[in-house]
C-alpha cells in the first residue's frame, strides 16, 4: 500500500497530554546528541527510567483501571511510573517533540485479535514514528527497537502483522482517554475487520 504523504511538522505541535512543559524540557535536556543519536540516546534514557508494575500485582490492575492513558507526559515523567507501552511511547514522543524531531505516535493491533472472535485480551502496541533527515523510522521505545522506512504493517513481530489502530499526536488528540475507550476502538476494529473478510 503506497504511503500518503504528510507534512512532518504537524508531529513537532504539543498534544494536550504531551505538552512540552519546564519538567520535560529538564528532564530531555539531560540527554546529547544530534541526529539519529540523539533517538538512540533518548531511546535509552527512557527505558533506563520508566519504572514497571508487575502485570499480575494488584498495583498494575488498579494502574490500568485508574491511571492508563488518563495522565500526561509530564505527570509519568513526576514519577516515572511506565507500566505500559502507552506511558513508555507518549513521554519517548514529548522528548523527541522537545529536541525538535517530529514524533507521531503510532497503535497497532495483531491481526491475530483480529481473526480471533473468541479472543478477548487487547493485543495492542504503541509505536512511535519519528522523521528525521528525510527518513522515517518506527520505533518501539518499550522494546528498544528502530526500524529505519517501516510503516506500522511491515514491522515484523514475533506473533504476526500489526494493523493500525491510530495514529496522532497522543492519545487524548485522537479520542481515547481511557482503557476503556482504547478496548471499544479496538472492537470497533475488529467489527470492520471482519466486514472485509
Amino acid at each position: 500500500m503506497p504511503r500518503r504523504r504528510e507534512d512532518s511538522k504537524n508531529y513537532l505541535k504539543e498534544g494536550k497530554q504531551t505538552k512540552i512543559t519546564p519538567r520535560i524540557k529538564a528532564a530531555g535536556g539531560k540527554v546529547k546528541g544530534e541526529g539519529l543519536e540523539s533517538i538512540f540516546n533518548l531511546l535509552t534514557f527512557v527505558r533506563k527510567k520508566a519504572r514497571k508494575l508487575d502485570h499480575s500485582s494488584k498495583a498494575y490492575q488498579t494502574y490500568i483501571e485508574e491511571k492508563h492513558i488518563r495522565r500526561t507526559a509530564d505527570e509519568i515523567v513526576s514519577d516515572w511510573i511506565a507500566p505500559t507501552c502507552s506511558e513508555v511511547a507518549l513521554v519517548f514522543a514529548t522528548f523527541c517533540r522537545a529536541k525538535g524531531i517530529p514524533a507521531k505516535m503510532v497503535e497497532g493491533v495483531l491481526n491475530k485479535f483480529l481473526n480471533d472472535p473468541s479472543d478477548k485480551h487487547l493485543r495492542s502496541h504503541v509505536f512511535v514514528e519519528v522523521f528525521l533527515m528525510g527518513k522515517r523510522y518506527l520505533i518501539d521505545p518499550s522494546r528498544g527497537i528502530v526500524g529505519e522506512g517501516k510503516t506500522l504493517q511491515d514491522f515484523i513481530s514475533p506473533y504476526a502483522k500489526w494493523e493500525l489502530l491510530w495514529e496522532g499526536l497522543d492519545f487524548w488528540e485522537a479520542g481515547i482517554f481511557n482503557h476503556q475507550d482504547l478496548w471499544k476502538r479496538s472492537l470497533q476494529l475488529k467489527k470492520q475487520w471482519k466486514k472485509k473478510r
